[in-house]
């Protein structure tokens, strides 16, 4: 229908799913108990710590792919890290951070977001591994233990919903390994203006 009408494919998103019970938990405490060498997580709710927030947005920056159908912040800055945790604070939502720094290092070299409500259940954000951390397990080690680490801290938590960009294949598989399951996908069109 939209393609008749002369609307363009812009996306295919897919809606993943995890319950926090049961067999997903043991996969998460497994991924969680296998740290990567050479590397350490730290881990914050709400805002950035300080001394964090221009690594944090250095690693943002190098995402490439649209997370839950917004559009991406070109370069962002330490006041574009404190404009989203200020939106999802009106939002009513708490941003969960894991992220990995090497060894001693102070930059931050991978990160995944979650936002949990006062709800059952929480909304993943963006996973980021920088190009040349990638391949050594650092998204699957650093969500398990976001997932794990939001489960355990909010007992009322009990399913985590994630939206992927179908073409995304690395972020899919990583859901699939932490135990996400898709239950729905839709196609997202644009008209050109005339």
């Amino acid at each position: 229908f939209a393609a008749e009408l002369g609307a363009e494919l812009v996306g295919e998103t897919v809606r993943n799913r995890l319950r926090l019970a049961g067999p997903a938990r043991a996969v998460l405490e497994s991924a969680v108990a296998r740290p990567v060498p050479g590397y350490r997580l730290v881990s914050w709710h709400g805002p950035c710590p300080d001394d964090l927030v221009e690594s944090y947005a250095r690693a943002w920056s190098a995402l490439e792919e649209r997370v839950n159908g917004q559009a991406r912040v070109r370069r962002p800055s330490a006041d574009d890290v404190r404009a989203r945790e200020a939106e999802a604070e009106r939002a009513g939502h708490l941003p969960h951070v894991v992220a990995a720094m090497p060894g001693q290092g102070a930059e931050i070299v991978a990160y995944s977001t979650l936002f949990v409500r006062d709800s059952p259940m929480a909304d993943a954000g963006e996973t980021l591994v920088l190009p040349r951390h990638r391949r050594r397990g650092l998204a699957t080690w650093l969500k398990a233990a976001l997932l794990l680490g939001a489960a355990r801290e909010n007992g009322r938590l009990q399913l985590v919903q994630v939206f992927d960009d179908s073409a995304n294949t690395a972020v899919l598989a990583l859901d699939e390994r932490l135990g996400f399951e898709a239950d729905s996908h839709w196609s997202t069109y644009a008209l050109k203006a005339a």
